[in-house]
C-alpha cells in the first residue's frame, strides 16, 4: 500500500499571539513535511454523507498511519492548499487514514 503514497504533501496549523498593538498575530506551523501521501477526488458517498451535514469537500488524502490532525489544519501539496474538514480510519486499524479536503481560500 505505502507504494500508492507518491504525492509529498505539507501539514501545517495557525498559531495565535498577541501582537505589540494588542491585536492578533496569525502564523503559520508546519507539523509535518514531506510526508507520503495519495490525493484523490472523494467519493460520491462520502461527499453525500457530509453534505447532509453542511459541509462541502472536494478531495480525500490518503496517509499511513494515524496521524493526528485537527480540522482547520491545512494540508499542501504541490499545486494546492487545501483546509481539513474532517477524516477517517479506513478498517479500523490505524493502517491507513483518509483525510477529507476542501479547497482553502484565504
Amino acid at each position: 500500500m505505502l507504494q500508492l503514497l507518491i504525492q509529498r504533501i505539507t501539514v501545517s496549523r495557525p498559531e495565535y499571539a498577541q501582537g505589540a498593538n494588542m491585536g492578533v498575530i496569525t502564523q503559520m506551523v508546519d507539523l509535518y513535511k514531506n510526508m507520503a501521501a495519495s490525493v484523490q477526488p472523494v467519493s460520491d458517498s462520502v461527499k453525500f454523507y457530509y453534505a447532509q451535514r453542511g459541509i462541502e469537500i472536494k478531495n480525500t488524502i490518503y496517509v499511513a498511519g494515524n496521524v493526528p490532525l485537527q480540522i482547520g489544519d491545512l494540508i499542501t501539496d504541490d499545486v494546492n492548499t487545501y483546509v481539513l474538514k474532517g477524516w477517517r480510519n479506513q478498517a479500523g486499524r490505524n493502517v491507513l487514514t483518509a483525510f477529507d479536503v476542501d479547497y482553502y481560500t484565504p
